[in-house]
């Protein structure tokens, strides 16, 4: 453990080092990647992801991050914008680059 790592009640425990950090696409970064967890959709929006190659467990690179309205992401070597909504609904955990 190196010196600094501390949670809010002290040291930081192995299995906390090695759990993964589940976000929403929506709060990711520009430039990194990332790999899909989970799609919290209905049935409608899983088949529609799934047409555009978004799928649980592919990897994806965020290509554009603003502050605001659509994202871009590089999926499978196709970029893809997604809208807000659609992204808060996708979860993620990041990837070593």
């Amino acid at each position: 453990m190196n010196e600094g790592e501390k949670n809010f009640y002290g040291n930081i425990t192995e299995e906390q080092k090695n759990s993964k950090i589940i976000i929403p696409l929506a709060h990711t970064k520009q430039g990194k990647k990332y790999k899909i967890e989970n799609i919290n959709g209905g049935h409608n929006l899983n088949l529609r992801l799934n047409s555009m190659g978004i799928v649980p467990g592919d990897i994806v690179k965020v290509v554009y991050q603003g502050y605001g309205g659509p994202m871009t992401l590089s999926v499978k070597g196709v970029r893809i914008a997604l809208g807000r909504g659609i992204a808060h609904k996708i979860e993620v955990s990041e990837q070593d680059q």
